[in-house]
């Protein structure tokens, strides 16, 4: 059970539906993001997600990353560990 929270003022809301069209998506938000990049997803295995938030990171964008810690098999936990060890 979760305390309903809510938001107030001008916002842009992104569906999308995993993984059909998640690429294009995330990739077009992580782009486009100026300060900050907050992402939470089960895994992080795409190379070219990964790319180009390191190229965030390296245009001055504080990124923020919460990843499952206990995944079904064993290669979405190497998957993760990757990603994380890619993004120090």
């Amino acid at each position: 059970h979760f305390q309903a929270t809510t938001f107030t003022g001008k916002m842009t809301v992104s569906c999308m539906a995993a993984p059909d069209n998640c690429y294009d998506v995330v990739a077009s938000l992580i782009n486009d993001a100026e300060n900050s990049i907050d992402l939470s997803v089960y895994t992080l295995s795409h190379p070219y997600i990964l790319g180009i938030m390191l190229d965030r990171i390296a245009d001055g964008v504080k990124v923020r990353l919460l990843l499952e810690k206990n995944t079904v098999n064993s290669f979405e936990k190497a998957y993760n560990r990757w990603s994380l060890y890619n993004l120090k």
